[in-house]
Parts: structure tokens; sequence; C-alpha cells
């Protein structure tokens, strides 16, 4: 779709992860281009890092961290939600949008967040909103 978008003349933007190839969007056209979209691509073979293994084994147990989570896919972050990879890529977007608005072509654009997978790492005040024994699950 990116490469679609720049040769029929958009102003096309990418915000965020890209796991298909280093310098992937900006190599489509992209003329915006934030975030890890930027990085060395990873080997295609799936695989668990080795440094979260353990983590994931001990998840897998039902194993608990110190706040009583699943760390590996639960987690209270530290900090608020200004803090998050989720608030980083909305400023990238908001720049995106600023640079789009100067622009007099179409726009296409894409911000790519890292969650939700998984979707449960919140900071607070969000962390603590509801009580989970009394939500009524369907």
């Amino acid at each position: 779709m990116i490469k679609r978008a720049a040769d029929s003349g958009y102003m096309v933007g990418y915000v965020g992860k890209w796991h298909i190839g280093a310098k992937g969007p900006r190599l489509r056209g992209a003329e915006f281009v934030t975030g890890k979209s930027e990085t060395v691509p990873r080997k295609l073979k799936p695989r668990v890092p080795r440094d979260r293994q353990q983590g994931i084994a001990h998840y897998h147990a039902g194993g608990l961290d110190d706040n009583g989570e699943k760390h590996q896919y639960y987690q209270t972050l530290d900090g608020t939600y200004d803090d998050t990879h989720a608030a980083e890529k909305v400023r990238d977007g908001q720049k995106m949008l600023r640079k789009a608005a100067k622009d007099e072509r179409p726009f296409f654009g894409v911000i790519s967040f890292n969650q939700p997978h998984p979707a449960y790492r919140v900071p607070e005040p969000y962390a603590s909103m509801f009580d989970p024994r009394k939500i009524e699950l369907p």
C-alpha cells in the first residue's frame, strides 16, 4: 500500500515498527519515517529471545511477578501514559500529520503501534482503574 500510494502521488508517512526489512517504508516511498521502521530486520525464523525464555516458562507455569502480575504478558508499566511507546507513536503521528497538512498532495499515513500485542501492559492510572474481580465476563 505504501508504494502504491507513493507511486500515485501521495505524500506518504510511516510511524512505528516495521519487521520486513531495514528502511522498508522509505524504500517504498515514505517521506516521513520514524520509529523502529529504520532498524535492521530480524531473522524470519520465529524464535523466543533467550533473555525472555525463562520469563515465558515462568508465565506458563502460572508464576507471578513481585506485583502479583503475569509479567510477561500483563504488567503495570512504570510512569504514566506519556512515558509509553504508544504515546511516543502518537506524538510522532502528530508530527507526521502536521507535515502532511503543509503538503498540497493527498496523504497516506500509517502508525504501527508496538501494542496491542500484548495489550496488557498499561501505566497508571489505567492499570488500577477497574478491579478485575468485579468485572463480569461474557
